[in-house]
């Protein structure tokens, strides 16, 4: 047997400012619904990872590490997407480039200007970095003329 409630009209007065905004974004029932359910779903989704980190007095380096490899998930990202096209020295390289990029930029540089000059080093750093994965290529290939130095 179905169950009929009774709602009175001062809860249906309160209600019906926020039925009244839903119907400004959402045109049906059907559709209000289904953001509902999709909001709902979202906030179900397991949380991220937290990290409680003490008595780092002194120790700066390894906390900003730990905060440039986001605790290991831009390896794990970059194992994800080139663990079958990149060997592991490449994706070591380019995992070092995504944690310390001015750093590992300022070496490439300095070692690119002592060996071949400016001209070069303006190619190498514009043309192949606006691709990290072609240029770590090109380091291990041999293609690039500072490839002995990038390695850190």
């Amino acid at each position: 047997m179905k169950e009929i409630y009774e709602v009175s009209d001062e809860y249906l007065n309160s209600q019906l400012k926020y039925l009244k905004l839903l119907s400004r974004k959402y045109s049906s029932v059907s559709e209000a619904s289904a953001e509902i359910i999709n909001l709902k779903a979202i906030l179900n989704l397991p949380k991220g990872t937290e990290h409680f980190l003490s008595d780092i007095h002194g120790e700066y380096e390894p906390f900003v590490h730990v905060l440039k490899n986001a605790s290991g998930v831009v390896k794990r990202k970059i194992e994800e997407l080139f663990g079958n096209s990149m060997i592991e020295s490449e994706r070591r390289r380019l995992a070092t480039i995504v944690y310390y990029p001015e750093q590992k930029l300022d070496l490439i540089e300095k070692a690119c200007f002592k060996q071949n000059g400016n001209k070069i080093c303006n190619t190498v750093l514009k043309k192949d970095f606006s691709k990290p994965v072609k240029f770590v290529e090109n380091i291990d290939s041999g293609n690039c003329p500072v490839a002995p130095l990038v390695a850190i």
